[in-house]
């Protein structure tokens, strides 16, 4: 009997982060490991510089077509959200309506069965 080779595909995520996430992340370990109780002029210009430069980073990383994919996706998203709590409270009202009305008629016809019976 023949040995059967299965080839088996992993659906991952990539193994490294986008450049401009990685200088993100950089900025922000140089803005933390800056920040200490020295508060002399120098050090608070150079927080103030790697502020400026975290600052560029982020909206490099906002300003890209993946970034600007999955922002707009997730206000679709919203937007369908929002769309379909709108028609369930919609049809939660009709169905109120409907069982009120469903009991006015059920007291109705018992009034004219009782009219009847007379």
């Amino acid at each position: 009997m023949a040995a059967k080779h299965h080839v088996i595909r992993s659906i991952s995520l990539p193994s490294r982060s986008h450049p401009t996430t990685l200088r993100v992340e950089e900025e922000l370990n140089r803005l933390q490991t800056s920040s200490s109780c020295d508060s002399t002029l120098d050090s608070i210009c150079k927080s103030l510089c790697g502020l400026d430069e975290l600052y560029e980073c982020v909206d490099d990383l906002l300003q890209m077509a993946s970034t600007q994919q999955l922002l707009s996706q997730h206000q679709q998203k919203k937007c369908m959200d929002e769309s379909l709590d709108g028609s369930l409270m919609r049809l939660l009202d009709i169905c109120g309506i409907t069982r009120d009305a469903i009991s006015t008629i059920k007291e109705h016809v018992r009034d004219l069965q009782s009219a009847l019976r007379r």
